[in-house]
């Protein structure tokens, strides 16, 4: 918070101690927080992490029907572990760079994972439709959802940032500079004269 003098802030020209004598004081007792730290910007960080848990999670949820009979991922296993990886590599990741605060190198593992699990599982689907059984066969809620997951994952990409550090909070909340040399002094000297210069503060 900086103080001026009222002639200067009315556009009054002036001269004499009157505009010498006025310290200007620096504020450190701010509310100091990037629009990148608010809650709602620390609560969309997580988005990635939610894709992930949920794709890994649909692995094991059906997948495709058949009559009254389903299959989840985990039960078509084979290459079909890929897209229980890819969640696996977001949540992973998500967790090492979150716990060594540097959230933002993240991004390209949860990034390349999210858009493999999404062209992996379409593949899929593209390549049941051309299966001989592909009438008797649906689409279950665990395979949308395992997509779902991933495409999650994709858009949280962009929310995640480092937390950022807080403005270092001074021992003394306020300080004030001397107008007539720029002397650093605390807000309790203010009435005194300064050191250097001789101007009141």
């Amino acid at each position: 918070m900086e103080e001026k003098n009222i002639n200067d802030l009315l556009g009054i020209g002036g001269s004499g101690d009157n505009n010498k004598n006025i310290p200007v004081r620096e504020d450190h007792n701010l509310n100091y927080r990037s629009p990148k730290n608010k809650p709602e910007q620390e609560g969309k960080s997580y988005i990635s992490l939610i894709g992930g848990a949920v794709a890994l999670f649909s692995f094991f949820a059906p997948w495709v029907g058949c009559d009254d009979q389903t299959i989840s991922g985990y039960d078509l296993g084979d290459d079909k572990w890929f897209a229980f990886v890819a969640a696996g590599v977001i949540i992973g990741a998500f967790f090492f760079f979150l716990n060594a605060k540097k959230l933002e190198k993240a991004k390209p593992f949860i990034l390349i994972s999210s858009i493999f699990g999404i062209v992996y599982m379409l593949y899929l689907f593209i390549e049941m439709q051309g299966n001989e059984f592909a009438k008797h066969l649906e689409v279950k809620w665990g395979g949308i959802t395992t997509v779902g997951g991933f495409i999650l994952g994709l858009v949280g990409v962009q929310f995640l940032e480092s937390a950022k550090q807080p403005a270092p909070k001074m021992n003394d909340e306020q300080k004030m500079f001397c107008e007539g040399c720029g002397k650093k002094y605390k807000e309790k000297n203010i009435g005194e004269f300064c050191e250097e210069c001789g101007n009141k503060l």
